[in-house]
């Protein structure tokens, strides 16, 4: 494997020193022939995407429309390494890895290792992290550990959505109607209303439906439906010339029909192969169709401009309400899901960013985040045996935080950064352990430190060293008093990276690599134990790999794209064998060795104001296993074909698209569960969509 890298590595630097003897740089703002410069604030200030010494990958409103994200989950396979799944016990529940970090586990004792961040607000659960997007200015996608600048438990990477702030000189609305496969229904508006002296708000909305893609055999009800509503409004206010407001709240509630997969006929070839009912989309649960989600939340930001630097504070509550009927095997047999949580959450950041001097800036700022959270959870395996776990947690992170860049030359950067975290959880047991409390504390500094080098206009080097770190959890089922009353350890990372980002042929030309090394230490594994629940467990875990993205504009209207990654994952410690546990050398779960995209898009002009464009893209994702041992839940390697075709206004007043997705009709599923039996949750096969939209 690593000779294939060795040799990807080879290739991509002849092609960038081919293309920079025959190229000019770029030090002009770009041009409409040009590959645009995406603003970011990955490092907690506005900077270019190629001048930001960080692996990030960046999407704005044009991207959105490019790469078809009109969601969280469409995140998947569009950055190099990172997978996004909906877990199989909710319909909006995230299951993320990237680089090899995540979890797919979301019991309220569970920590996600790839955070995301609502307008700097750290989302504490995976459950209700599935977000639909609509009035979006961008999304980043941050790899690698987060452990200086970002809150809590980012050993594996960031996504940051950042919401469209209100436009305080006119009116206007946009909006989109979708229809598509499965009677799909979705319907997306937003409107800006400027209310004058530098207040304006904007209110947007979403519902969408479906009438899903799974059948009961022996009802005929629809299974995996879709039903979804959304709402989110925000207030800009610029108070003086020094400060700043900006307020957001949302309100979203998912009632979707219950979730369920394929039950296997066995669990090794030929019978894994072959469903137990008639057809791979076809199930048979036994539990009541409930799935109900509603969760809220606000977020206030306060910006000053003071004589030194800026002082921002961001301020936030979310909470949600959940419940839950699942059959595991969608059998009508074995084992099932029922889950009544509740989540709410504090959290208070304060930042300050300063330019000193043209040789000198800082990145600073105090963190404090609560949650408070409850779950009556019954894993039912027949009706007389009942695993129970109805625990109530509290937790508190509270974290101080500085990272400081000084300019030695005009070509090279020097980075210095480092966070301290204090976090304490008290967890009490109210089931089958009834009256057991247990509490832990933990603390730990995580610095980094890095260099960057300016190679020529547009070109930039980096090197850094960072640490991770994710706060110790409790056991979800436990199966002694002991086990109910003691935590795991944190889990922890050291990362080497090694990054190029360059422009060329007048920024026509693209090509962003990045080398990798990351060693975990105690990472928290979600197993199924021999006596049949989940558990968590650590191990020690190497990933390493080598990333790219390359975007290349060889004629004005056409764009031609490509991003991959080479990933090599291997277990150094494991616990002790059991049931569902890895194997010494054996690789993370949802770590394909390689995974990659290509893609064309040709606008064409027709007339004076309209344009029509073509695009198609190639996703592939190759062999992985969905949990431990492997080879029990290895999925061979598959490949997606979509496309779409478009015809816009080029001033965005009207237009309307035709896309498919999956057209060469593959058989693929994204998650395996063998805690009732083999089960598969499939994913549709080829689907078309039609989109209508307007703006004025």
């Amino acid at each position: 494997m690593w000779r294939d890298m060795l040799a990807v590595s080879t290739a991509t630097a002849a092609l960038m020193i081919h293309t920079g003897a025959q190229g000019q740089d770029a030090d002009s703002p770009n041009t409409s022939q040009g590959l645009e410069n995406i603003i970011v604030t990955a490092e907690k200030r506005a900077e270019t995407i190629q001048s930001v010494p960080v692996s990030v990958s960046a999407f704005d409103e044009a991207s959105f429309e490019r790469d078809q994200i009109f969601g969280v989950q469409d995140l998947h396979n569009a950055v190099p390494g990172l997978s996004v799944q909906r877990n199989p016990n909710s319909s909006n529940g995230a299951s993320i890895f990237l680089r090899g970090i995540g979890q797919d586990n979301s019991t309220i004792l569970d920590e996600v290792g790839v955070g995301i961040y609502l307008d700097g607000v750290y989302m504490g659960r995976n459950i209700g992290a599935l977000l639909d997007l609509n009035n979006f200015e961008r999304i980043e996608v941050l790899r690698g550990p987060q452990g200086t600048l970002y809150g809590r438990n980012t050993t594996g990477g960031a996504i940051k959505l950042i919401s469209r702030r209100p436009d305080v000189d006119r009116f206007s609305f946009h909006g989109d109607v979708t229809v598509g496969s499965f009677d799909r229904l979705d319907v997306r508006g937003a409107a800006n209303i400027p209310m004058g002296d530098g207040l304006a708000a904007n209110i947007s909305f979403i519902s969408l439906t479906d009438d899903g893609y799974y059948r009961n055999e022996a009802t005929g009800q629809h299974l995996n439906t879709k039903n979804v509503q959304a709402l989110r409004g925000a207030l800009s206010w610029t108070a003086s010339d020094r400060l700043s407001v900006f307020l957001t709240v949302d309100y979203s509630v998912d009632r979707s029909s219950i979730q369920v997969g394929t039950q296997m006929l066995g669990t090794a070839p030929p019978d894994d192969e072959v469903p137990l009912f008639t057809g791979i989309f076809d199930s048979r649960p036994d539990v009541d169709d409930v799935n109900d989600f509603e969760g809220w939340g606000a977020a206030l930001t306060l910006t000053y401009e003071t004589g030194a630097g800026t002082l921002q504070s961001i301020s936030a509550y979310r909470g949600f309400d959940y419940k839950i009927n699942l059959d595991l095997a969608g059998a009508g047999f074995g084992l099932d899901l029922l889950r009544d949580t509740q989540q709410d959450q504090i959290s208070q950041e304060l930042q300050f960013t300063s330019d000193f001097s043209d040789r000198f800036s800082l990145v600073a700022g105090l963190y404090y985040f609560r949650e408070e959270a409850s779950e009556d959870l019954f894993l039912a395996v027949l009706p007389d045996i009942v695993f129970p776990s109805s625990p109530e947690q509290t937790s508190q992170s509270v974290a101080v935080y500085g990272q400081f860049e000084y300019v030695f030359t005009p070509w090279l950067t020097g980075i210095v950064g480092g966070r301290f975290t204090y976090d304490k959880k008290t967890v009490g047991r109210n089931a089958i352990f009834d009256g057991i409390t247990a509490s832990e504390n933990w603390s730990r500094f995580t610095p980094k430190v890095g260099l960057s080098a300016d190679w020529g206009p547009d070109r930039l080097i980096f090197v850094t060293y960072s640490q991770g770190y994710k706060a110790g959890v409790f056991q979800p089922f436990p199966t002694d008093p002991l086990t109910a009353s003691a935590a795991l350890e944190p889990e922890t990372i050291d990362a080497i990276e090694l990054g190029v980002k360059a422009d060329w042929l007048e920024r026509r030309l693209r090509t962003n690599i990045a080398l990798f090394r990351n060693k975990f230490e105690n990472i928290q594994l979600s197993l199924l134990s021999d006596g049949g629940a989940v558990e968590s467990l650590s191990a020690d875990l190497i990933v390493k790999g080598i990333e790219a993205e390359v975007t290349l504009i060889p004629v004005d209207g056409l764009r031609l794209y490509a991003s991959g990654a080479l990933m090599d994952s291997e277990f150094t410690a494991v616990p002790p064998m059991g049931v569902g546990t890895p194997r010494l050398g054996e690789g993370q779960k949802f770590t394909p060795d390689f995974t990659g995209r290509i893609g064309a898009e040709y606008t064409w002009d027709v007339r004076d104001d309209h344009e029509l464009t073509l695009g198609v893209s190639y996703d592939w994702t190759g062999e992985q296993s969905h949990g431990y041992p492997a080879a029990i839940t290895s999925q061979g390697g598959f490949g997606l074909l979509d496309a779409r075709l478009a015809f816009n206004h080029r001033d965005g007043y009207w237009g309307i698209e035709l896309a498919g997705e999956n057209l060469a009709d593959d058989i693929y599923w994204t998650y395996t569960s063998y805690l009732a039996g083999l089960t598969r949750f499939y994913q549709p096969g080829r689907t078309w969509s039609l989109r209508l939209k307007g703006a004025f």
